[in-house]
């Protein structure tokens, strides 16, 4: 007969010992399917020996593990585990997320800069894409999000012209590109090709399927996975796993190998056909099958935050980073000075001896690639101030041009209408600058 259960009513104390079970003796032929252990004190591995569970494991009091816990089901632990040797997880502990700014926290262009157009970005490192004319949206931050869950940001997708029947090439949604050399953890293009999740948390107008677009950029290829809205205008949990490709591997460079993309509406060339469940080579049709359409009306908005892609096929809570942290991640990408607050001195402006300022900025960050830069006013008058050690404004500057511009830092060389010989001047200006991909 099959031993269903030992209690301590069951055996006395110290009366059942290691010596008096032979090696093997008790097997999962003795035992039935459920086997429930009722002791006041610990369970406790010594020496060596193995301790191993195929299915579920639930510890409610204390587990001290001197040898191996071999587990290769789920484990919940709701006293205390103790390990005395190593605990080696198959996924990493930190740096799990290759998103950046998952949170929304980082919002260097500021509120004057809503993303409206293709490839606008808003919060840093997050685009809006368009296919056709799929209405008008203003992507911002906001400060709904999720209760209870750590974050104080969010991105918000408002609809300001709706888009209610949508032509065959209207498409849009929220997305994020990435470097080949964030991407080699997924081991794309090998036989061990790895599978990966993305979580996210989302508020969306609509209930029904959602889907999450994939894109490999460097072997036009593509999956998309779907999710349930159930209630609208709800703070959702939902996350969505890829399958490991081993097709096509992603460079190891600081190019664009990948997309990642949460679709809002999808028009009949992105959702007339089968969705790519599995990886496949591109095909349009296949990229937002059954998407719901978030532009219908100008009341709709659709948020977003929480959003980590990691390795593995089962999501993990949300990796919290620092705002210092995820700001350098993000300066990678793009910079904006502090008003002016860039200055540097310049020597004997003066435009009658055909003199120039030459000054030159270091980055905060070192940028992905040679960014493009942009100087700005910092909100005076002119583009560059002059100004005679604390005399005043003693001119303004006729041109400003950024040259050898590296990763590292740019030179602006200068010329003034300055007409006085003004042996020094220091010059105050703003500038912004992008190596986005």
């Amino acid at each position: 007969m099959a031993i269903s259960k030992i209690t301590a009513s069951g055996v006395a104390t110290d009366t059942l010992t290691a010596a008096d079970i032979a090696d093997d003796a008790i097997g999962t032929a003795e035992l039935a399917n459920d086997v429930t252990i009722s002791t006041s004190g610990n369970i406790a591995t010594t020496g060596s020996g193995t301790l191993s569970v195929a299915g579920t494991s639930t510890l409610t009091g204390n587990a001290t593990v001197g040898g191996t816990l071999g587990v290769t089901g789920n484990a919940t632990a709701s006293g205390n585990l103790t390990v005395t040797g190593d605990i080696v997880p198959s996924t990493p502990f930190s740096h799990r997320n290759v998103v950046y700014n998952g949170g929304m926290q980082i919002y260097q262009r500021g509120a004057g800069s809503p993303a409206t157009n293709n490839g606008g970005f808003a919060l840093d490192r997050w685009r809006y894409s368009t296919w056709g004319s799929p209405g008008v949206v203003n992507v911002t931050q906001d400060s709904d999000v999720p209760s209870g869950q750590g974050f104080s940001s969010s991105l918000k997708m408002d609809v300001t012209t709706a888009d209610a029947s949508p032509a065959a090439g209207d498409s849009n949604g929220i997305s994020m590109k990435f470097e080949g050399r964030d991407l080699q953890r997924f081991a794309k293009g090998v036989s061990g090709a790895k599978a990966s999740t993305v979580s996210f948390w989302v508020k969306s107008p609509k209930t029904g399927v959602h889907i999450v677009w994939l894109y490999d950029n460097d072997n036009n290829r593509s999956i998309s996975k779907s999710y349930t809205i159930a209630s609208a205008n709800t703070w959702e949990n939902h996350s969505v796993t890829f399958a490991g490709d081993t097709t096509g591997a992603w460079g190891n460079d600081t190019n664009e190998s990948a997309q990642l993309t949460f679709i809002t509406m999808a028009g009949a060339n992105a959702s007339s056909g089968t969705l790519a469940t599995s990886w496949e080579s591109y095909t349009a049709a296949n990229r937002g099958v059954g998407q719901v359409n978030c532009m219908d009306n100008t009341a709709n908005n659709f948020y977003l935050t929480g959003v980590q892609w990691e390795l593995g096929s089962n999501a993990t809570p949300y990796e919290h980073r620092s705002y210092g942290e995820e700001l350098t991640r993000c300066e990678r990408y793009y910079q904006k000075s502090d008003g002016d607050d860039f200055r540097a001195l310049g020597y004997n402006v003066k435009n009658t001896d055909n003199k120039r300022v030459l000054y030159t900025v270091d980055f905060r960050t070192q940028f992905r690639a040679s960014p493009t830069i942009v100087t700005s006013d910092g909100g005076t008058a002119n583009a560059v101030l002059l100004d005679n050690w604390g005399v005043g404004n003693t001119g303004s500057i006729t041109s400003a041009t950024p040259t050898w511009i590296t990763k590292q830092h740019f030179t602006v060389g200068m010329s003034s209408d300055n007409t006085s010989n003004q042996p020094h001047n220091l010059c105050r200006q703003g500038f912004t600058a992008s190596a986005e991909l």
